[in-house]
């Protein structure tokens, strides 16, 4: 470890230069040397003196906390603002989510598992009711746009839901009249008479 610093004094630290050469920007031309030392007298500069004593002292300071005060009041209404603006925006969110998932709880495919789960969320809580009879008009609206599987996977769990009494079968008024051949195999298999055990 000596040997080692021994040698790279011997070298005049050729390889830990002072300044790196990739910071060493000013010319050696344009390059000021400073000698000082520590018993050498100096003339002090009032230019350089940065302190100034102020008269109006305590009158100032109560300015300043004045300003604060105000500036941390506005800061806070601010926030404040934008704090409501955000719970505004996550219960706007809530709501949305809570359509999307009554639109996602009919738009899965059926299965054993899920139909129970399903049947459980107008069940327990009656402000899914709500929803799932408005969306069972809006799917009996729009069933002549769906696909053949997925009419059926609708008209299966609200022949489910319709049959657990989950929704009101007030809703189901269907005459000749109110029918076409598009929403034909919907109703089909909302009301299956395939097999005795479906009617």
């Amino acid at each position: 470890m000596i040997e080692v610093l021994f040698a790279v004094r011997e070298d005049q630290f050729e390889e830990n230069p002072a300044i790196p050469t990739s910071l060493d920007f000013v010319a050696e031309m344009n390059q000021l040397t400073y000698m000082l030392t520590l018993d050498s007298t100096c003339k002090p500069e009032p230019i350089s003196d940065a302190f100034e004593s102020d008269e109006n002292y305590e009158e100032n300071e109560k300015n300043i906390k004045l300003f604060e005060m105000k500036f941390l009041m506005k800061m806070n209404q601010v926030h404040w603002i934008l704090m409501m603006k955000a719970m505004e925006k996550k219960v706007m969110l809530m709501k949305r989510k809570e359509k999307e998932k009554q639109h996602t709880i009919v738009d899965e495919t059926e299965t054993t598992l899920l139909k129970p789960r399903q049947e459980v969320y107008p069940i327990l809580e009656k402000e899914y009711v709500e929803y799932f009879e408005k969306l069972f008009q809006h799917q009996y609206e729009i069933v002549h746009r769906l696909e053949n599987v997925k009419s059926t996977n609708v008209a299966k769990f609200f022949t489910h839901l319709l049959t657990a009494n989950a929704i009101s079968w007030s809703l189901t008024k269907i005459n000749h009249r109110s029918t076409d051949s598009t929403s034909t195999q919907y109703f089909q298999d909302l009301f299956p008479y395939d097999s005795p055990n479906n009617t």
